[in-house]
């Protein structure tokens, strides 16, 4: 066993669970691309059974949740958003927009007019027809609500884009835009009824469950869809739970009160791979947890003082401390699996005199700041690492710690605090800046308010030739990686543990890309 000290559930619980199991030794296979699978189903694939219920949980969800998949805010929202609704397309495993309620999707020759057909005799859970009036009726809605949506479709003009019949929508944007096919892809543009107005007690999509009973910050339960457009569910019932607690997830698993945890900490991950009955699975992505410094708010409103704090802090040691050495160390920049990744930036190292140095550049004597976390996989963990590395650079980080159903709460926390913390999920650069980075972003964490960096982003999206879409888009990242707010300390490696009684895993805990999970119409149980 590495490192016991980290593990917080005691010795003598999970002894008891060896007797009582029995205990192997860890194995482990790969299945596919960016897949492990350690434990007994690793050495089997079975075929998949119809019927039951499969109890997943997640951690980040709170009494604050909503139903509107414009609003989301949390691992839970998403995974809900995913289980309840379809886009018109999806990213796949390789970082790729790919065709999801659409059939064909296509630009004129500048990439200023896009087409979309729909798949035909897709219906909603009440049994109605998708026609291109609601999906014309979904962006004009989500405009209409704010959050994301409002900086994220901001390149469409909602008055000129049409319906040409009952399976064809005409969008025209304000400026070509070659990624739309990836902007469409977004949660927020989850495809609703035309003339919904109301999620307050269910939502109604064309994915592959339907809500049956939903409890905000507590769980939410799904049946499956029958009319499905896509591939057959498998499940009866699909019950997703929100269990933050760390040592309380696990306990849940390990006593057969759920069947599947997702965001398993890696220090668990390590003792379950031994554990009859029990399988771990560790994916690849590009999910990035971060601390955010508001530019707008002192002392990080000086550029050295940002730059110090990204000196200061030790990666390595956060990676294989909060992770169990299960990642990789962060480079300040978001989706390294995605084909925009600006490789070439070189990596920004642990250099505590360095730090000094642009502090007393700055005329800023012993720095004091207060760092707000949660006991969210590795966050806690790597901000007691820094307060420890940064001590070396005259630095003073003392941390406050909330519930991790507080870290994304607008009202006192998200958005608010100068130096907070953060994780995103899986996305490629371009999709985090149009959500967060841009001056009108609702997720704007670091108060990036440069109109040149608007400018330049919007004619990277309108580059035709995705090389040099991509070029322009790892100059952006330079400028983010020079002067920006944001310390990526780490790109985790997603851990997901489940009975051996579940199946068809591979495409929730697999590779993570783009913000939504992928594979929840895939699971089955035994029964």
């Amino acid at each position: 066993m590495k490192s016991t000290n980290k593990v917080r559930m005691s010795d003598r619980m999970f002894a008891r669970f060896r007797e009582k199991r029995g205990w192997m030794p860890a194995f482990a296979v790969c299945l596919g691309a960016g897949l492990m699978v350690a434990g007994p189903q690793a050495v089997s694939a079975e075929t998949p059974q119809v019927g039951g219920t499969l109890r997943a949980a997640w951690v980040g969800g709170g009494a604050a949740d909503k139903l509107d998949p414009t609003t989301w805010l949390t691992i839970m929202e998403l995974a809900r958003i995913s289980a309840v609704f379809d886009r018109l397309t999806k990213i796949n495993e390789n970082g790729k927009p790919e065709l999801m309620l659409a059939q064909a999707i296509a630009p004129n020759a500048d990439a200023s007019v896009w087409t979309v057909k729909l798949r035909p005799g897709v219906k909603f859970h009440d049994g109605t027809p998708l026609t291109a009036r609601d999906v014309l009726y979904s962006f004009k809605s989500a405009v209409a609500r704010g959050y994301f949506a409002g900086a994220n479709f901001s390149m469409i003009d909602l008055e000129k884009s049409r319906v040409v019949d009952d399976l064809t929508v005409e969008f025209v944007l304000n400026a070509p835009n070659a990624e739309f096919d990836r902007v469409v892809s977004d949660a927020s543009a989850s495809i609703i009824k035309d003339g919904t107005t109301d999620f307050s007690t269910t939502a109604i999509g064309t994915g592959p469950y339907k809500i049956v009973n939903w409890v905000p910050g507590v769980r939410t339960e799904l049946a499956r869809n029958e009319a499905y457009w896509g591939s057959p569910v498998a499940l009866d019932k699909l019950d997703m739970i929100e269990i933050d607690d760390d040592n309380a997830r696990i306990n849940a698993l390990l006593s057969g009160q759920i069947d599947l945890a997702v965001n398993v900490p890696p220090y668990f991950a390590a003792q379950l791979e031994g554990a009859s009955g029990y399988s771990v699975v560790y994916g690849s992505g590009s999910t990035a947890p971060a601390f955010y410094m508001r530019q707008d708010k002192p002392p990080f409103d000086k550029v050295e003082v940002r730059q110090a704090l990204r000196l200061a802090i030790d990666r390595k040691k956060c990676v294989e401390v909060a992770l169990d050495g299960r990642g990789t160390v962060g480079n300040d920049l978001f989706g390294p699996s995605h084909p925009s990744y600006a490789r070439d930036i070189p990596q920004r190292e642990y250099d505590p005199e360095g730090a000094r140095k642009l502090l007393d550049k700055a005329g800023v004597g012993e720095l004091e700041v207060e760092l707000v976390t949660a006991p969210v996989v590795g966050m806690l963990e790597c901000a007691t690492v820094f307060k420890e590395s940064a001590k070396k650079a005259g630095i003073d980080i003392s941390i406050r710690q909330i519930s991790p159903a507080d870290l994304y709460n607008t009202q006192s926390v998200y958005l608010q605090v100068p130096f907070g913390t953060t994780e995103w999920k899986g996305v490629s650069f371009q999709e985090m800046a149009r959500t967060g980075l841009l001056q009108a972003s609702y997720a704007n964490e670091t108060a990036n308010k440069k109109p040149a960096f608007d400018a330049a982003f919007a004619k990277a999206e309108a580059e035709l030739d995705p090389n040099a879409r991509n070029g322009q888009f790892a100059a952006l990242q330079r400028s983010l990686w020079d002067d920006g707010g944001y310390i990526v300390w780490g790109i985790q490696t997603p851990v997901t543990a489940f009975s051996d009684s579940v199946g068809g895993y591979e495409g929730l805990a697999g590779a993570e890309v783009g913000f939504l999970p992928s594979g929840l119409g895939n699971l089955w149980i035994k029964h």
